[in-house]
């Protein structure tokens, strides 16, 4: 059967109800969407790919032995306290055989 007729009854039938009037338009300020949450570093992910490598173990022995500082791979610092710890080489080892948990 051919379409409906724009504007008037289908042909046969009863005339059709009106149309829905259309949303309001939505507005960028109506609803605030809340912002992503960030992932926690994985312990020894010096380079945040989610990845614990073996370049970035050879780091953190090499911060835990006091030849570098922690600011050069802040993921290894879990504690914050600005030393790298036995336990978090340890956590850091962990990540790399196991994979980065969050």
């Amino acid at each position: 059967p051919p379409p409906p007729r724009a504007g008037g009854p289908p042909r046969g039938g009863a005339p059709r109800p009106p149309a829905a009037p259309a949303p309001p338009p939505a507005t960028a300020s109506a609803t605030p969407r809340p912002s992503a949450t960030p992932t926690p570093p994985c312990v020894g992910d010096c380079n945040g790919d989610s990845v614990v490598a073996i370049d970035e173990l050879v780091h953190a022995v090499a911060i835990a032995a006091g030849a570098d500082g922690t600011e050069s791979c802040a993921a290894l610092d879990r504690d914050g306290d600005r030393v790298v710890s036995i336990a978090e080489v340890v956590a850091a080892v962990g990540g790399a055989l196991g994979g980065c948990r969050f």
